[in-house]
């Protein structure tokens, strides 16, 4: 009998692990989850030997238990035939790759790199937006907060990950960056929601967005190319080892061989951050700025708290060192 038959859930989802891949396949699968957490409670079924857990100190729980295993479905991210630290399913596997990235994921390292997440951060949005505004003859214009912020995410991690814009798009205009940002994006998504279909009918519903991804792989592997000449010329050239995200794959090893990534490990962990980096950052800040402006009080709350500690005379962008302990409001 199975050890979940007195967890509460769908029936469906009991009899076959097809009910919860046709839920993500028709893109219903978070408000499907609503509506179960709602009836079922914190913790249902929601596949043969699979429960959804709702609660956030239950999931801390659980991600923190060193025998959880993750769900095949995250073997979806496996993107060069090589996992990456999402793909990776094994609790000993994924062990080891988090203490291999552990020391180059922390404040302290990325610190490093805050003045050019500043830069091309926002920085790069208030000259953007002070030049819309002089266009105007009224002082007001209409912004996009969403598409704003997935450029300068994409901005932000193109020069993380790889220290340089994507050449292609170097001249191109917004709106075809935003497309090219989405169909890449669109094709990992389409690998999940497709994946009940055979191979040939899956290649068909792909393939318009596949070229996109593409062209990510190829600009990942040639930045790792061009990154290994310039370690190698370093001596030779003066030039300052960079510190980056790409740098940091290169130079992080395994904590118990001492081996460091290969190439293709390197190349599926950056592809992983570039793809991954964007959109989910890029929403989070919209959903915010959505949900200040709707709730007003919350909005008055934070610039007072800011303006409090950093008084408009003061000039300069604030750190994060300097806000982090001054305003526990807006860090909340």
């Amino acid at each position: 009998m199975s050890p979940l038959r007195h967890i509460p859930g769908p029936l469906l989802a009991r009899l076959s692990k097809r009910y919860y891949e046709l839920i993500s396949a028709t893109g219903m699968m978070g408000l499907n989850g609503r509506q179960n957490a709602h009836k079922y409670g914190d913790i249902y079924v929601c596949q043969p030997e699979t429960v959804s857990i709702s609660d956030p100190a239950d999931i801390r729980t659980v991600l923190s238990t060193p025998t959880f295993t993750k769900h095949p479905y995250y073997k979806l991210l496996r993107f060069t035939g090589r996992d990456s630290i999402m793909s990776t399913l094994e609790p000993e596997a994924v062990s080891k790759k988090r203490r291999t990235f552990g020391p180059y994921m922390t404040t302290s390292y990325v610190s490093k790199m805050e003045s050019l997440i500043m830069e091309h951060g926002i920085e790069a949005i208030v000259k953007q937006w002070d030049k819309e505004l002089a266009a105007t003859e009224s002082g007001v214009c209409e912004i996009n907060y969403c598409h704003v912020f997935n450029l300068c995410l994409f901005n932000q991690v193109s020069r993380l990950v790889f220290g340089k814009e994507i050449q292609k798009l170097k001249n191109i205009d917004a709106q075809k960056k935003l497309q090219w940002i989405t169909e890449s994006t669109t094709f990992i998504s389409m690998r999940a929601l497709f994946q009940l279909l055979p191979g040939p009918i899956f290649y068909l519903f792909t393939r318009p967005w596949e070229h996109m991804y593409d062209q990510i792989s190829e600009h990942v592997a040639l930045s790792i190319k061009e990154r290994k000449q310039l370690l190698a010329n370093i001596e030779t050239t003066g030039a300052r080892k960079p510190a980056d995200l790409l740098q940091a794959l290169m130079d992080c090893e395994d904590p118990d061989s001492k081996v460091r990534l290969t190439a293709e490990q390197i190349h599926a962990e950056a592809l992983l951050l570039l793809i991954g980096g964007i959109d989910p950052t890029a929403f989070t800040l919209t959903w915010t700025v959505h949900l200040l402006m709707l709730y007003p009080e919350c909005y008055h709350r934070v610039v007072s708290e800011v303006r409090r500690q950093f008084p408009i005379e003061s000039s300069g962008i604030i750190s994060y060192s300097e806000m982090k302990p001054k305003l526990p409001y807006l860090e909340a």
